[in-house]
């Protein structure tokens, strides 16, 4: 297991609470941290589409890790609903954005995983998303956002030190996926559509977009660091968000 890196603000051994007003809770999952046996349990869990799902994954690795993370995914929900995990039913949007068939408590959720760690964001009446990404790859940052991101983004990335390159690049990246994703059209609302601050320490992120201009009023998009080597984002819509962050061992 990767050891956690900057843990300063996730609770620890605590156990889902009914979610609040404003209130988006973020929880983290390390996905190869698994005492003996317990894969078999938490598969279980799984629907027959999701255990055949797991069985086409060619490497244990990805398979196991995809056990643990819709394991936890509803084991969580199952706490915030009130509802065994088993009995649980989702259908997914155009763009693969998981939802519950049967909407319960008004309880939205989304999720990412990048590398060993995996990370949920849940709330109530209102659209949630989320984002992860190792910051351990190598490559062109400039080149990647010319491609993908706007003008403005790939200016500001473009007139940063290389040493200074990666930080803003992968805190543009995570805040525009977490955004699209919150959304639920994925890619086919182009990155290139909205611009977000580079800065990777800054705090008001959704700066406009040419698909909705009050977009930045209506939504929320905050940076934290998931652990040490990665980067986050979640969006969330409102402006009285508050985020809480959580670590659960399944």
């Amino acid at each position: 297991m990767k050891v956690p890196g900057n843990d300063e603000g996730w609770v620890r051994n605590a156990a889902p609470e009914p979610l609040r007003d404003g209130q988006v809770a973020l929880w983290r999952v390390w996905m190869d941290d698994l005492p003996a046996g317990r894969l078999e349990e938490l598969a279980a869990l799984l629907n027959g589409e999701e255990r055949s799902r797991a069985e086409r994954f060619r490497f244990d690795r990805d398979r196991n890790r995809y056990i643990v993370s819709r394991a936890s995914l509803r084991l969580l929900l199952g706490e915030y609903t009130q509802t065994r995990a088993t009995d649980l039913e989702f259908v997914y949007g155009d763009q693969g954005k998981p939802a519950l068939a049967t909407p319960i408590d008004e309880v939205e959720f989304n999720l990412s995983h990048s590398a060993d760690l995996c990370l949920f964001a849940f709330a109530n009446f209102r659209r949630v998303g989320i984002d992860i990404e190792s910051k351990e790859r190598d490559v062109s940052f400039v080149e990647l956002a010319m491609r993908f991101f706007s003008k403005s983004e790939y200016e500001a990335i473009r007139q940063l030190s290389p040493s200074n390159r990666r930080e803003a690049f992968y805190a543009v990246w995570t805040r525009k996926e977490a955004y699209i994703k919150a959304l639920g059209e994925g890619v086919t609302h182009g990155l290139d559509n909205f611009s977000v601050t580079v800065d990777p320490e800054s705090e008001t992120v959704l700066v406009n977009s040419k698909r909705d201009p009050e977009a930045s009023s209506l939504w929320q998009l905050r940076s934290f660091q998931p652990a040490e080597d990665f980067a986050g984002a979640v969006a969330a819509e409102g402006d009285d968000v508050v985020i809480r962050r959580f670590e659960f061992r399944p």
